[in-house]
Order: C-alpha cells, then structure tokens, then sequence
C-alpha cells in the first residue's frame, strides 16, 4: 500500500510507503500500543483480548505464542489493555510494562504490571500500581519512560472534568503521572513527595514522547468538539482544562503551543531521530491521528521547538494509536480496527550521509545543537573556529585555516546520529561572531571523512 504526501504540506519530493508487517488472518486483534526492544523486536498490547505479543523482524515474525496475558481485561468504551513500555535498560533489566483496565466487582480500575521477560515470554509479573480510576471514556493509559528514567503515565478526567483541577493526591483523574520503574512516588516529584503528579489540568491524552534534545515533554490532548492540543509540560504545570480549552487567555494556566479544530484525536507521537529518511524530517514530530487514519507529522522550530514550521499528513490506515521508531530507523504505526502495524519505508532517492545540520537559535543567550548524520556506532568530530576568507587554492585542492581551532567528538548512536551541544553566552560580545563547523566521521570499515561545513552567524 503506498502514499503520497502532502495533504497539508503539497510540496514535498520523494513518497513514503507503509508496508503491514502482518499476512491476512494473522490473528492479531486490535492492536492498540507498541515498544521496540534493541533487538529490534516489537511487542505490542491487545486492547480487547489482554494480550501482548511480539514481532521480531530480524526473524521469526510473529510469534505462535504471545509473551503475556492480562486476565479480567475490562475493553468497554475507551479501556482496555492499553499502554505498553520497555524498560530503558532492557534487556539488563528485563523489564515489560502495561497499563490494564480490570473489573472488581462492579467496578472498573486500571493498574500498571511489570512483566519479566526471558526470551519472548514472561516468566514472572507484578503489578507496581493499582487502584487507577476508570470509566467508560476519558481514561488516558498511554505509558512511556522519560530520559530520567522515570516512568510516567496519562489519566483522563474520567467524565468529570473538575477534577482535572483537583490537587488532592488520591485524585488521580487529569493528570500526567511520574512514578520510579518500581512504582515508588520520585521524592522529586513537583506536586510532593507524596503526589504521583507531574502535570495538571488534562482533558484526556493518550499520546506524548520527549523532545530528543530538549528533552521536555510534548503531549497531546484530545478535546470535546474543538481545539486538540499539544502541549509542551513542564513539572507541576496546569494546562486548564475544564476552566481553559485551546488559549482563551486566561491567567494561572499554560497554554497550548498549537492547536486543531475540527479534532482529530491524536494519539500515541513520536520524534524521529533515524538517518532512513531524508534530513528534514530529523526530529519532526510524528503524531498517529485517530479519526482520520494517518499521521502527522510536525517539523518544528523556534526557541525550545515550540513552533509548529510545517504539518504534513500521511494517511495511512483507519485509526493510528501508537507510532515508534524501530532500530532499523524507520517509523512504525498501529492500525487498530485493521489489525495491523505498518512499517513506514522511504521509496524516494536515498538521503545522502553524512550530512552536518545546525539546529536551533543563533541569537544571544540561546541554545543550538550541531546534528552529524553518518554511520551507525561510528566516531564523530568537529573542527571549530573563525574562517579565513578566500580560501586557499594549493597544488592538491583547496585549503582553509582555521585559527583558534576547537576540537571535541562524540560516538554515533546506534542510528547514526551523533549531537553535539553548543550554548551561545549572554554576553553581547558574541554578537557578529561568524564562526565555522565542519565534521570529521571516523568509522572502521568506512575509513574517514569530511562533512560539509556549517556556518553561524551570531545575532
């Protein structure tokens, strides 16, 4: 199945192709969230069935036997066996987590298992937090592991919108949640030590992922008939529902940093960080868009990327909940009334590596980031200083000098993106500095290589 992009954006070479990993009659019923391991398998939960089960791409596809079953699941409305993360460590700590939906008695919570894996299936389980509200909509239940290592967790209102803005700590309903991976309260935490809260004021978001530089959390939020959101949280921030929806101004809340009307229900993002697609799309932010079947996705820019520069819609399938990056680079998104997760290839000219990209504000004080895109595991370098205008010409090509020369490197991750901080003091004397970046790629069976340079000018 293949698509053409740029339903919103029209402009844009190449296509995109979202191949399904699953045959017809594959047995998968609704998937709904996923994790990639960095082997490169993808476990992904079953809403209705209590099911998680794992493709392994690198060989086996689906497997016969899924790796765990969540008994009593409740999949009424909008719960179910919803969320599902991978420990940060994995497989040092073989640890898999889900966010269930259960009956007691007449009743219906939602709890957060940890699952040991060896090999594709589990062989021991715990539940680290229980007691979550559920009701028939607005129950959040996406899962996701920050770069503090911390496991956080959405909780819609539950269909009673004021108690989004409850600070009480047993009221867990319109909150975005932080809890260590064991499930302990952080002693860290904004609301209190004993407060799982991170956020407040939260209709209902079942989508958010931490910008890969930044590293602040960007969250989506569903709304009633108008004005989706994405917000960027902040620790013990109050993002105003049910007393602001979209930017009505309002004092005492934050605001949105964008917003859609109609509503398209966005659901579980991602940002990309492969070397697969071409290099606009580094660090884009890749939503799934549940009403309309596709994703969008978001180039973003701006002091702390808090700008939406363009959006682009992919569609894809009938409702996307879930989109990760594999480990071969390339996105992932879950189809779940087809019963289906699409790989998403790149069919347009190959993106040529490696590339040197500045990303950020070049004015004072601010932050900017050099981005190398090279090889997978490979050692980058910078060279860095003032340039020496005209370049000399000497019998064995072109020279430039660069006094003052700054030298550091950094390894490659295993995408092959290695990223290199650079603030820009507050002093007025950087004004006017015209300074020069060009990188060094040193891999063992590549040999070594030059980039081509970059240059900043300092506002």
């Amino acid at each position: 199945m293949a698509f053409s992009v740029g339903l919103l954006s029209p402009f844009l070479e190449g296509q995109f192709q979202a191949t399904p990993l699953f045959p017809p009659k594959s047995g998968v019923s609704q998937p709904v969230c996923i994790d990639i391991a960095k082997d490169g398998r993808i476990f992904f939960s079953e809403r209705s069935s209590g099911l998680i089960k794992i493709f392994a791409p690198q060989g086996g596809g689906l497997q016969k036997l899924p790796f765990a079953q969540l008994f009593n699941t409740d999949a009424s409305g909008e719960k179910g066996l919803l969320g599902l993360a991978i420990d940060p460590d994995f497989p040092t700590k073989p640890y898999v987590y889900s966010f269930q939906h259960y009956k007691k008695g007449s009743q219906t919570f939602g709890r957060i298992t940890r699952f040991t894996a060896q090999g594709n299936r589990a062989i021991a389980s715990r539940i680290i937090f229980d007691n979550i509200p559920g009701t028939r909509i607005h129950n959040g239940g996406y899962l996701r592991f920050g770069p503090d290592k911390m496991l956080y967790f959405t909780v819609g209102d539950n269909a009673s919108p004021s108690r989004a803005q409850d600070k009480s700590a047993t009221v867990l309903s319109g909150k975005m949640h932080r809890i260590q991976a064991d499930g302990r309260i952080p002693k860290d935490n904004p609301f209190g030590p004993k407060s799982t809260f991170f956020a407040m004021g939260i209709r209902n978001s079942f989508g958010f992922a931490f910008h890969p530089l930044t590293k602040q959390l960007f969250e989506g939020e569903n709304g009633p008939s108008t004005n989706d959101e994405l917000q960027v949280l902040r620790p013990g921030g109050n993002y105003g529902w049910p007393r602001e929806l979209g930017n009505q101004n309002k004092p005492g809340y934050d605001k949105p940093i964008y917003t859609w009307t109609p509503c398209f229900a966005p659901c579980g993002m991602e940002f990309y960080v492969g070397t697969v697609y071409p290099k606009r799309w580094v660090h884009s932010l890749w939503i799934s868009d549940y009403n309309k079947g596709g994703l969008r996705i978001l180039e973003l820019g701006g002091q702390g990327f808090r700008k939406v520069l363009r959006e682009t819609l992919l569609p894809i399938g009938v409702h996307i909940t879930d989109v990760r990056m594999g480990r071969d680079g390339k996105m992932y998104a879950v189809d779940l009334y087809r019963n289906q997760i699409y790989r998403i290839d790149w069919k347009g000219s190959s993106p040529s590596l490696p590339e040197l990209q500045l990303i950020g504000q070049q004015s004072i004080p601010s932050q900017n980031w050099l981005v190398q895109r090279g090889h997978p595991s490979s050692m980058m370098f910078l060279l860095f200083g003032p340039r020496i205008d005209p370049p000399t010409q000497t019998p064995f090509g072109t020279a430039e000098v660069f006094p003052l020369l700054t030298f550091f490197g950094a390894l490659g991750n295993p995408d092959g993106i290695a990223t290199f901080a650079l603030p820009i003091p507050s002093t007025p004397k950087a004004q006017g500095l015209r300074a020069s970046f060009q990188a060094l790629e040193y891999h063992p069976t590549l040999g070594t290589r030059f980039t081509n340079r970059v240059e900043l000018w300092i506002h």
